[in-house]
C-alpha cells in the first residue's frame, strides 16, 4: 500500500470537469514534474470515463435489460483495437496499476459520471460504490483519499443538463417533464448522493465546493481547481510558465435555440447531421437578436420549474458539509417568451429542414 495521497474528483455533471480534465490532460508532464499525477487513461483519453462503465460492467444485480451489456462494449471501446484486456478482472488491474506514478506523491483521477452511478439502478448503488472503494482501498490508505464535488445550484444544473441532452442527445422532451424525470431519478438530490460516499468512505477527506463561487473566475478553471485542492503552491515555476491551456469545451447552445428545439421538434434523420445543424442554428441566433436588440440573457425554465427549484435548493441540506446555500444567477435571466422572434424561427426553419 502506497503512503501516497489520491484526489477523487466524482463531478458534479455541468461543473466545468470536461475543461478541468482536458487542462490536467493537456499539462500532465508539467504537473508530474511538481508531483502531481494524473492517473492513467487508455488511449488519450482526457477523462477516467472508462471507469464508470468498468463499475457498472462488475455488477451483477442491474435490473435494467441489456444495460450490463452495453456498459461492456463501451468499456472494450475505451481501448479501441486493444485485445490485451478481456475480462472485469483485467480492466481494474490496469486501473489499479495506473493510479500511482513513484515520481510523485499525489494522484488524481476525475470523472464526473461517477457523480450518476447508481442514477438508474438506485438498489445496486451502494454496491457499486464500495466495488470503487475495495479496489481504492488496495492501493491507498483510506486517510488519504480526498473525494473532490462542485456542486451548481439545482436550477442551474437542471438548466444547464436538458441543454446538453438537447445539444448532445437529441432529446426533444419540453422542460417539465425533463424535470420531472431528473426529479425522480434522485438527481436534485444533492444531501443523499453526498450521504453514499460519506457512508463507504468513513475515513476519507471531503472537499465540496460552490461551483459558482469556488470555480468560476476570469482564471483558468484547471487552475482554479488546482488552487480550490491546495495543489497551486506545488506546482513549480518552470513548469506554472508552461502550462497549456485549452479552449473551453462544450459550449451550451443559446436558450432560444433550446426552446425552439423544444418546441418545434424538427426532425432527427441522422444524430452528427442534427448536431451539425445545432452547431449552425447557434452561431447565427446571437447574431440576430443582437440586430433586433433583444439579445438578453435568457432561460428554459418557467416561473414554476424555478420556484420548485428554490424548494429542492432550500431543503436539500448540505449544511453538514459546510455548504449551507448555493449560489445561483438565474433570476437575472428573462424567460423565453411565447412566442419567439419571427427572423429566428425562419432561420432555425430553413436550418432544420
Amino acid at each position: 500500500m502506497t503512503k501516497n495521497k489520491l484526489i477523487l474528483h466524482i463531478g458534479q455533471t455541468k461543473t466545468g470537469t470536461t475543461s478541468i480534465q482536458s487542462f490536467l490532460h493537456a499539462n500532465q508532464k508539467q504537473l508530474e514534474l511538481s508531483g502531481i499525477y494524473y492517473a492513467q487513461r487508455p488511449n488519450f483519453s482526457t477523462s477516467h470515463r472508462y471507469l464508470f462503465h468498468l463499475i457498472n460492467s462488475s455488477i451483477d444485480s442491474l435490473t435494467q435489460a441489456n444495460i450490463k451489456e452495453k456498459h461492456v462494449l463501451r468499456l472494450r471501446k475505451s481501448w479501441k483495437e486493444s485485445s490485451e484486456l478481456k475480462t472485469t478482472s483485467d480492466y481494474w488491474k490496469f486501473f489499479k496499476e495506473g493510479l500511482v506514478n513513484d515520481s510523485c506523491n499525489v494522484s488524481i483521477v476525475s470523472e464526473e459520471l461517477l457523480w450518476e452511478v447508481g442514477k438508474f439502478e438506485h438498489e445496486a448503488k451502494h454496491n457499486m460504490i464500495q466495488l470503487l472503494a475495495n479496489h481504492l482501498h488496495q492501493i491507498f490508505k483510506p486517510k488519504n483519499i480526498t473525494i473532490v464535488a462542485a456542486l451548481r445550484h439545482h436550477s442551474e444544473w437542471l438548466e444547464s443538463w436538458h441543454n446538453q441532452m438537447v445539444k448532445d442527445q437529441g432529446n426533444q422532451m419540453n422542460i417539465l417533464p425533463f424535470f420531472e424525470k431528473e426529479k425522480a431519478y434522485g438527481s436534485l438530490n444533492y444531501s443523499k448522493n453526498l450521504n453514499d460516499w460519506l457512508e463507504i468512505f468513513p475515513e476519507a477527506k471531503f472537499k465540496f465546493v460552490d461551483f459558482k463561487q469556488s470555480l468560476v473566475s476570469n482564471r483558468p478553471i484547471g487552475i482554479m481547481f488546482l488552487e480550490t485542492l491546495g495543489l497551486l503552491d506545488k506546482i513549480n515555476k518552470e513548469s506554472f510558465k508552461s502550462m497549456i491551456y485549452p479552449d473551453r469545451l462544450q459550449e451550451a447552445i443559446h436558450p432560444i435555440l433550446q426552446a425552439y428545439i423544444i418546441r418545434k421538434k424538427p426532425n432527427i434523420d441522422e444524430i452528427d447531421k442534427y448536431k451539425h445543424k445545432i452547431r449552425i442554428a447557434n452561431k447565427m441566433t446571437q447574431p440576430i437578436l443582437m440586430l433586433n436588440e433583444i439579445d438578453f440573457s435568457y432561460t428554459v425554465l418557467n416561473k414554476n420549474i424555478l420556484e420548485n427549484c428554490e424548494q429542492i435548493s432550500k431543503h436539500d441540506n448540505l449544511r453538514h458539509l459546510n455548504m449551507p446555500s448555493l449560489h445561483s444567477d438565474i433570476r437575472k435571466k428573462r424567460a423565453i417568451p411565447r412566442v419567439l422572434p419571427q427572423q429566428i424561427v425562419k432561420t432555425f426553419d430553413n436550418i432544420f429542414k
